[in-house]
């Protein structure tokens, strides 16, 4: 079987009284911005670099608190595969720079609940607001 690792970054902005999660729309699922990553890669550093580097942001806040693992398996080419995704939330002040601008957006908690397909990846979003709402409060 095939391992495969990811880092991924929940981006969250505060507009007024009001989150916005920051999603990706990938082939046929909107999910939140990730990257592969190697085992010994230090996952903080890379969902900092992800921010930084592949969506030129200045100064993203990882909220240390707030770390989610996702696993699941599936078949790639008659392969099976076992992907592990690393999920960190990461409070923005400057919004990414991104090319397709309809490939990436800012999105209500009620918008991105509509746009995510997978229960998994809803699942995670309630765990990030519900994080938010107890640390912003």
């Amino acid at each position: 079987m095939h391992h495969e690792r990811f880092v991924a970054v929940i981006p969250v902005k505060q507009k007024g009284n009001q989150l916005l999660f920051f999603l990706r729309k990938f082939r046929d699922y909107w999910g939140f911005p990730k990257a592969q990553v190697r085992y010994q890669d230090v996952l903080e550093n890379a969902a900092v670099s992800l921010m930084t580097h592949t969506f030129q942001v200045k100064n993203p806040v990882i909220h240390p608190d707030f770390r989610e693992t996702l696993t699941f398996s599936y078949s790639q080419k008659g392969d099976p595969v076992l992907r592990e995704e690393v999920y960190f939330l990461c409070h923005l002040v400057t919004s990414p720079r991104v090319k397709l601008r309809e490939r990436y957006g800012w999105f209500t908690l009620g918008e991105a609940r509509t746009l995510i397909r997978y229960d998994n990846l809803r699942d995670l979003l309630e765990r990030a607001h519900q994080f938010l709402q107890a640390t912003l409060l």
